[in-house]
């Protein structure tokens, strides 16, 4: 099964950002969201997953502050340029896994709710499916991050690992965190989503995954 980091949360420059990857087209990850910090317009903070009209996926560690502090954008092709299919909204709650202390020790996986229904368009809209239990990639035990091929520039945090499996699109992961940027021999470190169904259930009230 490919897998495979969508690259659109790449920072302004992102022809000169991209590690390992190749540019996306306009339209290809309409799931992504670009978390920004007000105070650094137009520079990606952490990335994430369009789960439903009022709800997103991230990881814990990239919305630790005050939620004041966060815009979201959807629908953004380049960031340093404002297309005409995006949209931002305010951030209005924020719920991170209870066990999660840091991102070392595991359990780096949030939602966020945002403060209106989003407009779902062919360049926005929800991710086509979750993880469920037994589609495990790696031999690890379920309840360990998935540890993958070398990771990531700076904001691709939060972002989704996806699997392209039976004809459709899976999120398999939440961008935790590696040694630097892409370095050689390293490996990335993401949240198994399918360890956290039942966390995403409870808290957003939408059937996050349902087993085929």
């Amino acid at each position: 099964m490919p897998l495979s980091i969508p690259l659109a949360s790449t920072r302004p420059r992102s022809r000169t950002s991209i590690v390992g990857g190749l540019n996306a087209c306009n339209g290809e990850w309409p799931w992504m969201a670009a978390i920004e910090l007000k105070d650094k317009p137009k520079t990606i903070h952490c990335g994430g997953t369009i789960l439903n009209k009022r709800w997103l996926l991230t990881a814990a560690h990239c919305v630790g502050r005050p939620i004041c502090n966060f815009i979201v954008r959807l629908g953004a092709y380049r960031l340093s340029e404002t297309s005409p299919y995006e949209a931002s909204y305010k951030i209005i709650k924020v719920i991170r896994h209870p066990s999660f202390c840091n991102i070392e020790g595991g359990d780096d996986i949030a939602v966020v709710m945002l403060d209106r229904d989003i407009d779902f368009s062919w360049f926005v809209r929800e991710v086509p499916k979750l993880a469920v239990s037994g589609m495990s990639l790696t031999p690890q035990p379920p309840a360990t991050p998935l540890a993958g091929a070398e990771l990531r520039k700076t904001g691709d945090s939060g972002g989704p690992l996806m699997c392209y499996s039976r004809k459709t699109w899976v999120q398999v992961g939440v961008v935790s965190y590696g040694n630097g940027c892409g370095q050689p021999n390293y490996p990335g470190v993401y949240t198994r989503v399918s360890s956290y169904r039942d966390f995403i259930k409870k808290n957003t009230r939408i059937p996050a995954a349902e087993d085929d």
